[in-house]
């Protein structure tokens, strides 16, 4: 998974929570939402642990790239998302 991909989680507290991506070091991915992680501080996360959703955002149309624009991309998402996951 690269930069910019929206990511659902599977596992933890946060189960069913959508991230997008920042970072990725080895099996790691570092992702953020924008509202409980912040661009300044990403959550750790292993990416066995994250299901790519096939959503990407292109970070780089953002300079600088701020929470809000996160929050915005993936709230926008959300809903699509959930209705996918709802009928199957």
């Amino acid at each position: 998974m690269e930069k910019g991909t929206v990511v659902m989680s599977l596992s933890g507290h946060d189960k069913g929570s959508l991230y997008v991506v920042l970072k990725k070091e080895e099996n790691f991915l570092f992702v953020c939402d924008g509202k409980n992680k912040l661009l300044s501080n990403p959550k750790k996360k292993n990416q066995k642990h994250l299901k790519n959703t096939g959503i990407y955002i292109d970070l780089s149309v953002y300079n600088p790239l701020y929470d809000a624009h996160i929050r915005k991309a993936i709230k926008g998402f959300d809903k699509c998302i959930d209705s996918i996951i709802c009928k199957k």
